[in-house]
């Protein structure tokens, strides 16, 4: 016997051999996950001197829940994390991923 641990849509993705039962196998098929789109991005400090200082905020914003910490590379630059759930995330997810650069 195997037991393991496994988000359930990796669950819905795999080939099982011998086959789930038929309950089970419509049951990991019908689920419906909550939409999560996440954006990081590295901002120069010269970009609003004193704005990136290390901070968490959640918001009823666009971005939803934005998180700041210094780069360790000494150069001043900040890693930004923005989550963006449920429907919030269908206009990012529209946006074509080569624009981003």
């Amino acid at each position: 016997m195997l037991v393991c641990a496994l988000p359930a849509t990796a669950v819905s993705r795999l080939a099982w051999h011998p086959a789930l039962p038929a309950q089970q196998a419509e049951a990991f098929g019908a689920l419906d996950y909550h939409k999560v789109t996440q954006a990081h991005l590295v901002v120069d400090a010269s970009v609003g001197a004193g704005a990136w200082q290390p901070a968490g905020q959640w918001t009823n914003g666009t971005l939803e829940r934005v998180f700041v910490r210094p780069m360790d590379d000494g150069s001043g630059r900040h890693h930004v994390t923005c989550w963006i759930n449920g429907d919030g995330c269908d206009r990012f997810d529209a946006l074509d991923p080569a624009a981003a650069g």
